[in-house]
């Protein structure tokens, strides 16, 4: 039986997020490019989900606690928010 083409915006975030952790199969990635190209919404949400993700790198640890810095919360406020 072969796999339904088309994901749903549910499914495309979830592989979007699942390939932080592990590398997706060519049946995954090219399902979640299609869904992409034709989604606004969820390439948005890969697009900011990326734009966080660059941010925690830039995260400073204090104690316990990790902070980021003026100048990354502002970049990133600005890129999320427009």
């Amino acid at each position: 039986m072969m796999k339904k083409l088309m994901l749903s915006c549910e499914q495309a975030t979830y592989l979007s997020a699942l390939q932080e952790e592990r590398k997706l199969s060519i049946s995954e990635q090219m399902r979640l490019r299609i869904h992409l190209w034709m989604c606004v919404f969820c390439r948005r949400f890969v697009r900011q989900m990326n734009e966080v993700t660059s941010h925690t790198h830039e995260m400073v640890d204090v104690g316990q606690r990790a902070l980021l810095s003026a100048e990354s919360k502002e970049r990133m406020k600005k890129k999320l928010y427009i």
